[in-house]
């Protein structure tokens, strides 16, 4: 077997992947230019072709660098079962897999795409540009191109600012409430046998087939009672003060799973709920960044609440509910609408980032009794 095959081989994928590359600036450049459909399904087969390459190219490499240490460093097992591998039924498979896989993300991430290159044009652009992605004579390179102005009127104009504020008040505070409620409900679930754990476990679980939308009236009344109408925290407890039922069972299936040794030692030493509680709940990082993952998102987007809530208020309001400032009586500010809507997504997409780690375990282990 011939040596140089292995070289070879990565640099062809390499040289694929700079062709994909080159494929997605033309991708661009034909949407800056004219539409054209054979210059775009051209740019878009390039940008596929590159996503293959590098995928393959990876492949590739990994396998490679694995059976060097598994065999030694043979250079001529490593070329032969490389080889074998991507000649085999299993590799093809992959190969169409990934090829549909790439076709469905460029279509379902295109419109999120055109969203964030909308906030950098013009009004009339919008309106007269049709499809295509980017602005008029605009240039990755010259940043004086990027209308930066677009996002400083959604912030100070529009008063995204305090909307901003807000929403990461609320989020934030919610977020924390939900965590800490959520896994000591779950953790006494989980526990303890007491008169009635059957019954209330399963109205919990009932509860997941309640609309939210459909107790903002009595949540509505007893925040007003409370007098905490048109403030930050009636809007907090509305949002944290539902059931929360599906993080209920997802640390309640977590605890369960946790070694009953553990709570014997504890007990042992003299621990009390409270300090076992704390002693535990360490262990449940991956069900915590789930449930931070999932309630952050949702409170970060709720519109209903915000809006009955803060309804005398409006500088109380949330972004999600502060977008009308984009909408007038006879017009709307859509590149304004655009730019925040970039605004109100980005911290999402860190939180995401963050905790994505623990999404996928705390999901998996989170087993249910």
């Amino acid at each position: 077997m011939n040596t140089p095959l292995i070289p070879v081989l990565l640099a062809s994928h390499l040289f694929a992947a700079v062709l994909g590359f080159a494929g997605t600036r033309h991708l661009f450049a034909s949407y800056n230019r004219s539409p054209g459909r054979g210059s775009i399904l051209g740019a878009v087969i390039g940008l596929l072709g590159g996503l293959i390459a590098l995928y393959v190219f990876w492949l590739a490499f990994l396998r490679w660098v694995f059976f060097i240490k598994a065999r030694g460093g043979n250079i001529h097992t490593v070329t032969a079962s490389v080889l074998k591998y991507m000649s085999g039924r299993h590799f093809r498979m992959n190969l169409i897999a990934m090829f549909f896989l790439a076709t469905i993300s460029v279509v379902w991430i295109y419109p999120f795409i055109w969203v964030v290159l909308a906030a950098f044009k013009t009004q009339p652009e919008l309106f007269t540009l049709d499809a295509r992605m980017l602005p008029e004579g605009w240039e990755w390179a010259r940043p004086r191109d990027w209308r930066w102005e677009n996002f400083r009127n959604a912030w100070i104009k529009a008063d995204f600012r305090s909307y901003f504020g807000n929403t990461v008040y609320y989020a934030t505070i919610a977020t924390m409430i939900e965590v800490i409620k959520s896994s000591m409900c779950g953790y006494v679930l989980a526990r303890y046998r007491f008169p009635g754990r059957n019954v209330l476990y399963k109205l919990i679980l009932a509860t997941l087939f309640i609309p939210v939308a459909s107790i903002i009236i009595p949540q509505f009344v007893l925040v007003k009672e409370l007098g905490l109408l048109n403030t930050r925290f009636g809007v907090v407890l509305a949002l944290s003060g539902g059931a929360g039922a599906l993080y209920v069972l997802l640390f309640t299936g977590f605890f369960s799973t946790i070694p009953e040794d553990i709570f014997d030692s504890a007990r042992i030493d003299g621990a009390n709920f409270f300090q076992t509680f704390r002693l535990v709940l360490p262990l449940a990082r991956p069900v915590i960044g789930t449930v931070v993952i999932f309630q952050f998102m949702r409170t970060w987007n709720e519109f209903n609440i915000p809006l009955v809530f803060t309804f005398s208020k409006p500088e109380l309001r949330n972004m999600a509910v502060g977008m009308y400032a984009f909408r007038g009586e006879h017009s709307s500010d859509w590149i304004g609408f655009a730019a925040g809507t970039v605004i109100s997504v980005v911290p999402v997409l860190l939180v995401f980032f963050l905790f994505q780690g623990f999404f996928v375990r705390g999901l998996a282990g989170a087993v249910k009794e």
